[in-house]
């Protein structure tokens, strides 16, 4: 809980910042305590009050000397953003869009599940290769056999052909401490394929000799795991991204 006061000076126009005077009730007061601190400290004229600094950052409080801009980055997410750091090829996890028909604890129920998958899309492709329009073959609502995502009517605009290939199948880490297995083909998921690079299926060690998992959201903390295998985009429960243990 906060008390803010807010007063407009006329004589300063809106090139000229504000200035920002701040104090705190001491930490772990009691309620009789808080009133008798705010009874003290009076009004908004009152000694009590720091002016608070301004810095490049917009910090008001907890402000640092700024030496962690100067440290090198482990990564950078932004695209537009150049510069060193430590790791420049990451990715996040897999994307499905449509978990419910490509991932599965039994390997059997999973063969079976995309397989109708693959054939209603297939029979999809071939109605709107003859001529039927692309919203009258998507518009199916038979969710038992296939979820029309933005990926599935893309692939069928550029009229991919989708065969069935056992050898997609591989066990991926779906949430911690929960392997799953997944049916791995991009012409389906959402976004697979700058990570699907890193975890080939062709080999038993991933590219940079396995690596980390990170994840950080404002409603969050930092979270980190350890993995040698595909994985979900929220393996770690939000959000995740890989990090190699060794540069490639």
């Amino acid at each position: 809980m906060q008390i803010t006061v807010l007063v407009r000076n006329p004589l300063k126009g809106v090139a000229n910042p504000a200035t920002l005077h701040y104090t705190e009730v001491p930490e772990r007061s009691s309620l009789e305590a808080k009133f008798g601190w705010l009874h003290e400290l009076g009004d908004v004229t009152s000694d009590g009050f720091e002016e608070v600094p301004i810095n490049d950052a917009h910090d008001w409080i907890n402000q640092t000397d700024g030496s962690f801009e100067t440290l090198l980055p482990v990564c950078r997410l932004a695209r537009q953003v150049t510069g060193e750091e430590m790791v420049g090829s990451h990715a996040l996890g897999v994307a499905t869009n449509c978990d419910d028909y490509v991932y599965s604890f039994s390997r059997d129920a999973l063969i079976q599940r995309v397989r109708s998958l693959i054939d209603a899309y297939e029979l999809a492709r071939e109605l709107h290769e003859l001529g039927e329009p692309l919203e009258a073959v998507t518009g199916s609502d038979s969710l038992s056999e296939i979820k029309w995502t933005d990926t599935l009517k893309q692939s069928l605009k550029r009229g991919h052909r989708i065969y069935f290939d056992e050898s997609r199948i591989r066990e991926v880490l779906y949430r911690p401490f929960t392997k799953l297995w997944l049916y791995e083909d991009d012409r389906i998921l959402s976004s697979v394929r700058t990570i699907s690079r890193m975890f080939p299926r062709d080999t038993a060690e991933p590219t940079g000799g396995g690596g980390v998992l990170v994840s950080h959201t404002r409603q969050l903390p930092f979270g980190v795991m350890a993995t040698d295998r595909l994985f979900d985009l929220c393996a770690t429960g939000r959000q995740t991204r890989y990090l190699p243990l060794r540069r490639s």
